[in-house]
């Protein structure tokens, strides 16, 4: 099973292809509603279509793992909050709401800015000054197994930088699924 966390056009294509190549279930996981997505309604559609089980007003707290294998991403219901300065309904938690959601793999596609929030400071995986997850030149992050790339560690870039991340990280993946040191 995969998760995918946010719900922009690159969430949806994360989504959209974890459906194609995953064995297992596709679940979006997403920290306001269906109304605030930024992603292109026929993209939000496309996914639905494709059996993504979307989790609105959801948001990741940890990451269970079992000698060093994901095994669960633990989340918290949100609910909405008065508007900020722009207009933007806020979301907070809603307490003792926690609960578990078996998956192996766990995608972030939140955007351009990190949502550092969104890891608690127990799981060990630094950021950078910049609020980046810090990455090695192979993309990986100090938390074993863990790849970053694009926005999320750069910040807002080009899509080529992304895609030359996206490609180291790919390549250091394998090598690491291949039990080889990257």
């Amino acid at each position: 099973d995969v998760a995918i966390v946010g719900c922009g056009n690159v969430a949806m294509d994360c989504c959209r292809v974890a459906r194609r190549v995953a064995t297992g279930r596709v679940h979006l996981i997403y920290r306001r509603t269906l109304k605030e997505a930024p992603a292109d309604p026929e993209e939000i559609q496309a996914a639905m279509d494709e059996g993504v089980e979307f989790h609105f007003l959801t948001n990741p707290v940890s990451l269970l793992e079992n000698e060093g294998t994901l095994t669960a991403v633990r989340l918290i219901k949100m609910e909405l909050t008065e508007p900020d300065g722009r207009g933007r309904l806020g979301v907070k938690p809603v307490p003792g709401s926690e609960f578990d959601l078996p998956v192996q793999t766990l995608i972030a596609a939140i955007g351009q800015k990190i949502d550092s929030e969104s890891f608690e400071k127990e799981t060990g995986l630094l950021f950078g000054r910049r609020g980046n997850v810090e990455v090695d030149p192979t993309q990986k992050t100090s938390l074993e197994g863990v790849f970053s790339a694009g926005d999320c560690a750069t910040g807002p870039s080009t899509l080529i930088n992304a895609l030359a991340g996206g490609q180291r990280a790919a390549n250091a993946i394998h090598q690491y699924l291949n039990r080889q040191t990257p």
